[in-house]
Protein backbone atom coordinates (compact mmCIF):
# COMPACT_ATOMS: atom_id res chain seq x y z
CA UNK A 1 0.00 0.00 0.00
CA UNK A 2 1.29 3.71 -1.01
CA UNK A 3 2.22 6.19 1.84
CA UNK A 4 -0.92 8.65 1.68
CA UNK A 5 1.89 11.58 1.30
CA UNK A 6 1.22 12.41 -2.27
CA UNK A 7 -2.62 12.50 -1.69
CA UNK A 8 -2.00 14.53 1.40
CA UNK A 9 0.06 16.89 -0.58
CA UNK A 10 -2.54 17.22 -3.45
CA UNK A 11 -5.28 18.10 -0.96
CA UNK A 12 -3.48 20.34 0.65
CA UNK A 13 -2.20 22.09 -2.83
CA UNK A 14 -5.89 22.16 -3.96
CA UNK A 15 -6.99 23.63 -1.29
CA UNK A 16 -4.31 26.33 -0.63
CA UNK A 17 -3.83 27.34 -4.33
CA UNK A 18 -7.59 27.24 -5.16
CA UNK A 19 -7.69 29.87 -1.64
CA UNK A 20 -4.98 31.93 -3.39
CA UNK A 21 -6.28 32.34 -6.81
CA UNK A 22 -9.71 32.30 -5.85
CA UNK A 23 -10.46 28.91 -7.90
CA UNK A 24 -12.71 26.24 -7.15
CA UNK A 25 -10.23 22.83 -6.67
CA UNK A 26 -12.53 21.02 -9.92
CA UNK A 27 -11.02 24.11 -12.27
CA UNK A 28 -7.46 22.93 -10.98
CA UNK A 29 -8.18 19.27 -11.96
CA UNK A 30 -9.50 20.84 -15.35
CA UNK A 31 -13.08 22.23 -14.66
CA UNK A 32 -16.19 20.24 -13.66
CA UNK A 33 -18.52 19.12 -16.27
CA UNK A 34 -21.41 18.08 -13.44
CA UNK A 35 -22.41 19.91 -10.70
CA UNK A 36 -23.58 17.28 -8.66
CA UNK A 37 -22.32 14.26 -7.87
CA UNK A 38 -23.73 10.58 -7.74
CA UNK A 39 -23.36 8.92 -4.33
CA UNK A 40 -24.58 5.62 -2.85
CA UNK A 41 -25.29 5.23 1.18
CA UNK A 42 -23.05 1.74 2.16
CA UNK A 43 -23.31 -0.79 4.77
CA UNK A 44 -21.47 -4.15 5.33
CA UNK A 45 -23.79 -7.09 5.75
CA UNK A 46 -26.43 -5.77 7.95
CA UNK A 47 -28.86 -9.13 8.69
CA UNK A 48 -32.31 -8.90 6.94
CA UNK A 49 -34.58 -7.15 9.63
CA UNK A 50 -31.31 -4.19 10.03
CA UNK A 51 -31.32 -4.33 6.30
CA UNK A 52 -34.94 -3.21 5.97
CA UNK A 53 -34.36 -0.08 8.32
CA UNK A 54 -31.12 0.90 6.77
CA UNK A 55 -32.96 0.66 2.94
CA UNK A 56 -35.67 3.38 4.84
CA UNK A 57 -33.15 4.98 6.54
CA UNK A 58 -31.54 5.78 3.52
CA UNK A 59 -34.16 6.36 1.39
CA UNK A 60 -35.17 9.37 4.19
CA UNK A 61 -31.79 10.75 4.01
CA UNK A 62 -31.88 11.36 -0.23
CA UNK A 63 -30.21 8.64 -1.38
CA UNK A 64 -31.27 6.19 -4.21
CA UNK A 65 -28.89 3.50 -3.93
CA UNK A 66 -27.39 1.17 -1.14
CA UNK A 67 -23.67 -0.62 -1.54
CA UNK A 68 -23.47 -3.93 0.47
CA UNK A 69 -20.47 -6.24 1.01
CA UNK A 70 -21.80 -10.15 0.68
CA UNK A 71 -20.12 -13.40 1.83
CA UNK A 72 -19.15 -16.46 -0.71
CA UNK A 73 -22.82 -17.99 0.22
CA UNK A 74 -24.94 -15.30 -0.70
CA UNK A 75 -26.02 -13.49 2.71
CA UNK A 76 -27.06 -10.01 0.78
CA UNK A 77 -28.72 -11.65 -2.04
CA UNK A 78 -30.83 -14.12 0.14
CA UNK A 79 -31.23 -10.76 2.41
CA UNK A 80 -32.31 -8.68 -0.48
CA UNK A 81 -34.72 -11.16 -1.60
CA UNK A 82 -36.66 -11.24 1.86
CA UNK A 83 -36.91 -7.62 1.83
CA UNK A 84 -37.89 -7.03 -1.45
CA UNK A 85 -41.49 -5.75 -0.87
CA UNK A 86 -39.78 -2.70 1.18
CA UNK A 87 -37.46 -1.53 -1.06
CA UNK A 88 -39.04 1.84 -2.41
CA UNK A 89 -39.25 1.97 -6.41
CA UNK A 90 -36.21 3.13 -8.37
CA UNK A 91 -33.89 2.15 -5.42
CA UNK A 92 -30.95 0.64 -6.71
CA UNK A 93 -28.09 -2.33 -4.76
CA UNK A 94 -24.82 -3.10 -5.63
CA UNK A 95 -23.17 -6.11 -3.94
CA UNK A 96 -19.45 -6.73 -3.55
CA UNK A 97 -18.49 -10.44 -2.42
CA UNK A 98 -15.18 -9.44 -3.05
CA UNK A 99 -14.66 -12.15 -5.59
CA UNK A 100 -15.44 -14.88 -2.81
CA UNK A 101 -18.08 -16.46 -5.32
CA UNK A 102 -14.92 -18.62 -6.96
CA UNK A 103 -16.42 -20.46 -10.34
CA UNK A 104 -19.63 -19.43 -12.39
CA UNK A 105 -20.24 -22.90 -11.93
CA UNK A 106 -20.54 -22.81 -7.87
CA UNK A 107 -22.42 -19.57 -7.72
CA UNK A 108 -25.04 -19.58 -11.36
CA UNK A 109 -28.26 -20.02 -8.98
CA UNK A 110 -26.98 -17.03 -6.88
CA UNK A 111 -26.69 -15.42 -9.70
CA UNK A 112 -29.76 -16.40 -11.50
CA UNK A 113 -31.94 -15.26 -8.10
CA UNK A 114 -30.12 -11.76 -8.12
CA UNK A 115 -31.38 -11.39 -11.16
CA UNK A 116 -34.88 -12.25 -10.41
CA UNK A 117 -34.63 -9.51 -7.74
CA UNK A 118 -37.46 -6.74 -8.60
CA UNK A 119 -35.05 -4.08 -8.45
CA UNK A 120 -31.40 -2.52 -10.13
CA UNK A 121 -28.73 -5.09 -8.61
CA UNK A 122 -24.92 -4.58 -9.86
CA UNK A 123 -22.76 -7.40 -8.78
CA UNK A 124 -19.18 -5.85 -8.11
CA UNK A 125 -16.03 -8.66 -7.76
CA UNK A 126 -18.04 -11.43 -8.13
CA UNK A 127 -15.12 -13.53 -9.14
CA UNK A 128 -11.08 -13.54 -8.81
CA UNK A 129 -9.35 -11.10 -11.33
CA UNK A 130 -7.44 -13.61 -12.76
CA UNK A 131 -10.31 -15.84 -13.45
CA UNK A 132 -11.79 -13.99 -17.01
CA UNK A 133 -13.61 -16.90 -18.12
CA UNK A 134 -15.72 -17.03 -15.29
CA UNK A 135 -16.57 -13.47 -15.53
CA UNK A 136 -17.45 -14.07 -19.28
CA UNK A 137 -19.60 -16.94 -18.39
CA UNK A 138 -21.68 -14.70 -15.86
CA UNK A 139 -22.04 -12.31 -18.42
CA UNK A 140 -23.15 -14.02 -21.19
CA UNK A 141 -25.89 -16.17 -18.78
CA UNK A 142 -27.23 -13.37 -16.81
CA UNK A 143 -28.36 -9.87 -17.47
CA UNK A 144 -26.82 -8.87 -14.22
CA UNK A 145 -24.15 -5.63 -14.84
CA UNK A 146 -20.56 -6.59 -13.31
CA UNK A 147 -18.56 -4.23 -11.61
CA UNK A 148 -14.49 -4.47 -11.92
CA UNK A 149 -12.87 -3.10 -9.01
CA UNK A 150 -9.45 -1.51 -10.39
CA UNK A 151 -6.96 -1.46 -7.89
CA UNK A 152 -4.11 -0.60 -10.56
CA UNK A 153 -4.11 1.10 -13.85
CA UNK A 154 -2.67 -2.05 -14.93
CA UNK A 155 -5.91 -4.03 -13.48
CA UNK A 156 -8.14 -1.69 -15.04
CA UNK A 157 -6.43 -1.81 -18.79
CA UNK A 158 -6.69 -5.55 -18.60
CA UNK A 159 -10.41 -5.22 -17.71
CA UNK A 160 -10.98 -3.45 -20.05
CA UNK A 161 -8.77 -4.78 -22.91
CA UNK A 162 -11.04 -8.31 -21.76
CA UNK A 163 -14.50 -6.42 -21.72
CA UNK A 164 -14.98 -8.13 -18.45
CA UNK A 165 -17.25 -5.64 -16.93
CA UNK A 166 -19.96 -3.34 -17.39
CA UNK A 167 -19.11 -0.90 -14.82
CA UNK A 168 -15.77 0.20 -13.01
CA UNK A 169 -14.94 1.23 -9.12
CA UNK A 170 -11.64 3.00 -9.51
CA UNK A 171 -9.69 4.09 -6.47
CA UNK A 172 -7.10 6.61 -6.89
CA UNK A 173 -4.89 8.52 -5.11
CA UNK A 174 -4.04 11.20 -5.33
CA UNK A 175 -6.37 12.37 -8.10
CA UNK A 176 -4.63 12.44 -11.17
CA UNK A 177 -4.08 8.49 -10.90
CA UNK A 178 -8.54 8.45 -10.67
CA UNK A 179 -8.61 10.79 -13.27
CA UNK A 180 -6.12 8.72 -15.77
CA UNK A 181 -7.50 5.30 -14.86
CA UNK A 182 -11.25 6.98 -15.39
CA UNK A 183 -10.01 8.39 -18.56
CA UNK A 184 -9.15 4.79 -19.76
CA UNK A 185 -12.93 3.80 -18.83
CA UNK A 186 -14.45 6.61 -20.81
CA UNK A 187 -12.22 5.99 -23.83
CA UNK A 188 -13.52 2.01 -23.90
CA UNK A 189 -16.73 3.56 -23.55
CA UNK A 190 -17.76 3.20 -20.34
CA UNK A 191 -18.71 3.95 -16.80
CA UNK A 192 -16.97 4.19 -12.96
CA UNK A 193 -17.61 5.49 -9.92
CA UNK A 194 -15.27 6.59 -7.50
CA UNK A 195 -14.24 4.06 -5.19
CA UNK A 196 -12.91 5.38 -1.28
CA UNK A 197 -12.96 3.66 2.77
CA UNK A 198 -15.20 6.03 3.80
CA UNK A 199 -12.44 9.09 4.60
CA UNK A 200 -13.46 12.21 6.58
CA UNK A 201 -14.40 14.93 5.03
CA UNK A 202 -11.34 16.79 3.58
CA UNK A 203 -10.37 13.85 1.48
CA UNK A 204 -14.16 13.31 0.57
CA UNK A 205 -14.49 16.22 -0.91
CA UNK A 206 -11.39 16.22 -3.07
CA UNK A 207 -12.47 13.19 -4.33
CA UNK A 208 -16.03 14.83 -5.07
CA UNK A 209 -14.08 17.21 -7.34
CA UNK A 210 -12.13 14.64 -8.99
CA UNK A 211 -15.53 12.99 -9.90
CA UNK A 212 -17.34 16.15 -11.15
CA UNK A 213 -14.22 16.55 -13.62
CA UNK A 214 -14.52 13.13 -14.90
CA UNK A 215 -16.58 12.19 -17.89
CA UNK A 216 -16.92 8.66 -17.43
CA UNK A 217 -17.82 8.95 -13.64
CA UNK A 218 -21.62 8.48 -14.38
CA UNK A 219 -22.45 5.70 -11.53
CA UNK A 220 -22.26 6.26 -7.56
CA UNK A 221 -19.41 6.99 -5.55
CA UNK A 222 -18.59 5.78 -2.48
CA UNK A 223 -18.55 9.37 -1.11
CA UNK A 224 -20.95 8.87 1.55
CA UNK A 225 -19.32 9.50 5.22
CA UNK A 226 -21.69 11.79 6.76
CA UNK A 227 -24.13 8.76 6.11
CA UNK A 228 -20.90 6.05 8.20
CA UNK A 229 -19.08 8.38 10.40
CA UNK A 230 -20.25 10.17 13.54
CA UNK A 231 -18.50 12.90 13.03
CA UNK A 232 -16.35 14.19 9.44
CA UNK A 233 -14.61 17.06 11.07
CA UNK A 234 -16.54 19.84 8.90
CA UNK A 235 -19.04 22.52 9.97
CA UNK A 236 -21.26 21.03 7.50
CA UNK A 237 -21.77 18.34 4.88
CA UNK A 238 -23.06 18.46 1.60
CA UNK A 239 -27.08 18.06 1.79
CA UNK A 240 -27.80 14.24 -0.88
CA UNK A 241 -30.61 15.00 -2.58
CA UNK A 242 -32.09 12.31 -5.33
CA UNK A 243 -28.93 10.45 -4.92
CA UNK A 244 -26.90 12.96 -5.42
CA UNK A 245 -24.45 15.71 -3.82
CA UNK A 246 -23.32 19.43 -4.91
CA UNK A 247 -20.01 20.24 -5.92
CA UNK A 248 -19.01 23.33 -4.19
CA UNK A 249 -17.81 26.71 -6.51
CA UNK A 250 -16.05 27.91 -3.26
CA UNK A 251 -12.46 28.64 -3.58
CA UNK A 252 -10.11 26.03 -2.99
CA UNK A 253 -11.94 22.48 -1.44
CA UNK A 254 -14.49 24.91 -0.12
CA UNK A 255 -15.22 23.31 3.20
CA UNK A 256 -14.60 24.77 7.32
CA UNK A 257 -13.21 22.39 9.69
CA UNK A 258 -15.38 22.10 12.55
CA UNK A 259 -12.32 22.77 15.49
CA UNK A 260 -14.35 22.21 18.29
CA UNK A 261 -15.02 18.63 16.63
CA UNK A 262 -11.50 17.96 16.12
CA UNK A 263 -10.19 19.57 19.70
CA UNK A 264 -12.58 16.86 21.02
Amino acid sequence: RRPPTQSLVETLWLDAVGKLSDLPAHALLGGKIRDRVRVDAWANRPPEAVLSRLVAQAAEAGYTGLKLKCDGRGDMIHALAGVAGEVPPEFEFTIDPMCSLRTFAASARLLEKAARLPFAVRVEDPFPHDAPAEWHRAHQTFPLPLIWHGRSLEQVRFALREGLADGYNVAGDPAFRFLSAAGMVAAAPAHCWHGASLELGIVQTARLHACAVAPACELASDLSSSWVRQHTLLTANPPVENGTIPVSDQPGLGIQLDEEAIAR
